[in-house]
């Protein structure tokens, strides 16, 4: 069981970590358009503008997220983890109190 907490937890980390590497590179892609030079009235720089700003809010959501997932999941494994180690020290005990 304990072992299933851990595997989800380094799925979330490795899903987590493969979005945001995603939205950076897309940020980085976007970023290094030189997007002064189109003329004012573009629409399409207005729709490009308008991209770049949404990755990079939904960038800056996902990191700051990040941490408050990872400790949930930490609290979720040590939580699985004491429940397991008391059950085994109560299992454990009651063999040697029969002996």
């Amino acid at each position: 069981m304990l072992r299933n907490v851990k595997r989800r937890f380094d799925y979330i980390l490795i899903k987590l970590e493969s979005l945001v590497d995603a939205n950076a590179r897309q940020l980085e892609e976007l970023s290094t358009l030189n997007i002064t030079r189109l003329p004012n009235e573009s629409m399409e720089l207005k729709i490009l503008l308008a991209h770049i700003q949404e990755m990079s809010m939904s960038f800056n959501l996902q990191y700051l997220m990040l941490p408050n997932k990872i400790s949930y999941e930490n609290q979720q494994f040590t939580l699985l983890s004491n429940i397991m180690k008391n059950k085994h020290d109560t299992a454990k005990n009651a063999i040697n109190n029969i002996r």
